[in-house]
């Protein structure tokens, strides 16, 4: 017995025509945005995990991008004390040859080189803010031109405009890292020993043979020499375990973010080969249904009673 076709079987075919037609929609979207869905309502059983896993990978991000900022500071801080401590340690290698030889010749003349180095450190820029002035960025935070305006001064430390305040950043979730270096905490014992040479000089200038009192006044000298440049490798040192720490942090942050990105890929990112096959298959049975359909449409009750 052939069926003849009713309206209810139509509507049937209609309908799961429609929601096949839906899905290869939704198939071929997945396959051109490379996303299992475009809301997340289309995702409600996942959304709040991906809601916070986003959340952590934009923390991440923040982190990563500070992190390497602060990183490649310290590095440039570590180059200027670095510079700094070797100008301590030739200051004191030149009166010692000075002491050695009886000679100042050059003496000032080394003085002079050295405090111009440091002083041109020490004023040194980033991004258009001074390094070493804490957070007064704005303000140079070694007030002179030359060894004269220390010269001129009542005492060295009179020409540091820094804040005694020293930045820091956050590079963890519970980690700060006190970065700031300031210009008076690294040279004041510096300037004071170069501030004390000079003084000297103006009172009793360097010849080219050195005199007793000259001598005697070198050699008291060399012992407060020798801990400023110590005193300035410990900044060093400072600044050294600084980058460690932040280096950590970066790659603890690296490792975080390819562990969210994996977690969130596999949530939202579509595997395209199924996608593809689940399309290739919807397309065949949309195909099939509209035949089908077509053919339900061209039946009639009269086709059999003739």
């Amino acid at each position: 017995m052939t069926r003849v076709a009713s309206l209810h079987q139509s509507q049937s075919l209609m309908a799961e025509l429609m929601r096949t037609q839906s899905r290869v929609f939704s198939h071929q979207q997945q396959i051109s945005t490379g996303k299992v869905a475009q809301t997340f309502k289309d995702i409600p059983q996942d959304a709040g995990v991906l809601l916070s896993a986003k959340s952590i990978e934009s923390k991440t991000d923040h982190f990563l991008r500070a992190g390497v900022e602060l990183s490649s500071r310290l590095d440039l801080q570590n180059v200027h004390l670095e510079g700094v401590a070797s100008a301590a340690q030739d200051l004191r290698q030149t009166v010692l040859d000075a002491v050695a030889s009886e000679s100042s010749l050059g003496l000032m003349q080394s003085l002079k080189g050295i405090f111009a180095s440091a002083l041109n450190t020490l004023n040194s820029q980033m991004d258009g803010r001074h390094l070493y002035a804490g957070t007064r960025t704005d303000v140079a935070p070694v007030n002179a031109t030359d060894i004269s305006d220390l010269v001129a001064a009542t005492n060295a430390s009179d020409l540091f405009e820094n804040s005694t305040l020293k930045p820091s950043m956050l590079v963890d979730d519970n980690l700060s890292v006190e970065y700031g270096v300031l210009a008076s905490d690294v040279a004041t014992d510096l300037f004071d020993a170069i501030k004390r040479i000079a003084d000297f000089d103006a009172a009793t200038p360097f010849g080219t043979n050195l005199t007793a009192a000259q001598r005697t006044f070198l050699q008291g000298e060399v012992a407060g020499l020798a801990q400023v440049a110590e005193d300035l490798n410990g900044a060093v040192a400072a600044n050294g375990l600084n980058s460690q720490v932040v280096e950590r942090s970066l790659e603890r942050h690296d490792s975080t973010k390819v562990q969210i990105k994996s977690f969130i890929s596999d949530i939202e990112d579509v595997n395209l080969a199924e996608a593809i096959t689940r399309l290739n298959s919807d397309q065949t049975a949309v195909e099939a249904a509209t035949r089908v359909l077509g053919s339900l449409d061209q039946l009639s009750l009269m086709d059999f009673l003739n």
